[in-house]
């Protein structure tokens, strides 16, 4: 009973403190219109995390934490009138709140809470904090699968004011989760805010992510066993070797065909429907040009081995003539060892350089930047953004 008494009487307390905090407080009146100063609100988010990564539709769903801190005189209180209390809280619903809209997604849905409630410092500072899950929309390069960049942005804006009236600033949040998954990790994370240099602009902040797609699994899965699959089937019909022991071209090339289009049809199914060629699927088509033109000229030479060896005796041929007959048929026969030795060697050479051209596509992925190509940078502002970023804008 003495504890349910401390806690009734510190709720009670608590209630008297936020209505004596409100009396007199019109919160459909913005701080702005009562002494038409600018209202700053300083955006953050301490949490960012990828849930999902849906890339046919070019689409990461996310958990999005915003944090919003403001200034508002009204509720500017004395600590020692107030218990001495450090922060009182509010329920969001009995202050005014800075309206802001998400751009950048497709769909999102807000997290209620029975506890939605503001925290206010004694100098009228109110800290907020709401909590999405968001799918947002990304700019991709397939034509660099798996060595692709996804840019994302969230972009929160005002179009009710201007910034006369209220500004958006971004910050960055000193213990903020960043964290792509398991099949994506975040590399950079800029914060731009609409820059106060023209006052009719609406106000704006922008959060750039730029994610980088982990590449193992594709290179143990797909990259790897298409060119051991391409380089066997090279091997079993153009290497040279006797003819009782010589493979089937025909059924190497179906089994190397079918492996080859498996591999294709996966890496189909994480790429969006464009006609653009991945780096990835024109390497397994070329490994499939590759295996088919084996077949077709393992196919020839084995026909012309096999003809060789099948000609019938002439009537009436002597010693000389047999000799001279045997002797054409060596030659054809070595004629076509060489030919075939030629063929798998320059057809190795190909399959090598191919996969060198094709991992080379990792150096664009590590020189690329996210902020250098953005035509509106000129009138933003940056708050934050990493190394490489300033870097490329000459800030560093």
């Amino acid at each position: 009973m003495f504890w349910l008494a401390v806690f009734l009487l510190y709720n009670v307390e608590a209630f008297n403190h936020a209505g004596k905090l409100l009396e007199g407080y019109e919160k459909r009146v913005t701080p702005w219109e009562i002494n038409n100063e600018t209202l700053f609100v300083n955006f953050s988010t301490p949490l960012m995390r990828i849930v999902e990564v849906k890339n046919q539709g070019e689409v990461i769903t996310m958990l999005i934490d915003i944090e919003l801190e403001w200034f508002d005189k009204r509720l500017t209180f004395d600590p020692a009138k107030y218990g001495n209390r450090s922060f009182l809280y509010l329920p969001i619903c009995d202050v005014t709140t800075p309206p802001y809209s998400i751009l950048g997604n497709v769909a999102r849905s807000y997290f209620e809470t029975k506890n939605d409630f503001i925290r206010i410092s004694p100098n009228g500072k109110i800290y907020l904090r709401d909590s999405y899950q968001a799918d947002v929309l990304c700019q991709t390069n397939p034509e660099n699968f798996p060595y692709d960049i996804e840019f994302c942005g969230v972009y929160l804006i005002n179009y009710m004011v201007n910034l006369t009236e209220m500004q958006y600033i971004g910050k960055m949040s000193e213990a903020a989760v960043l964290r792509g998954n398991y099949e994506l990790w975040m590399t950079n994370y800029t914060i731009m805010s609409a820059s106060n240099r023209n006052l009719t602009y609406t106000p704006e902040v922008r959060f750039y992510m730029t994610f980088e797609r982990r590449t193992v699994y594709y290179a143990l899965v797909i990259n790897f066993p298409s060119f051991l699959v391409t380089t066997l089937t090279i091997t079993g019909i153009l290497f040279p070797q006797k003819h009782e022991n010589a493979s089937d071209p025909i059924n190497i090339g179906l089994c190397a065909f079918l492996a080859l289009s498996v591999m294709l049809t996966v890496v189909a199914d994480n790429l969006p429907k464009t006609d653009a060629f991945s780096g990835l699927s024109l390497y397994i088509l070329i490994c499939l040009i590759i295996c088919i033109m084996s077949v077709v000229f393992g196919f020839i030479l084995d026909w012309l081995y096999v003809t060789c060896g099948q000609k019938k005796k002439p009537e009436g041929e002597d010693e000389k003539e047999r000799e001279v007959r045997k002797k054409s048929c060596c030659t054809v026969k070595r004629t076509v060892n060489i030919i075939s030795l030629l063929l798998f060697v320059a057809f190795e050479a190909i399959l090598i350089l191919m996969t060198l051209a094709f991992s080379s596509l990792a150096q664009d992925q590590k020189s690329y930047s996210i902020v250098e190509n953005l035509t509106e940078v000129a009138t933003y502002d940056i708050f934050h953004a990493t190394k490489d970023d300033l870097e490329s804008l000459g800030f560093i």
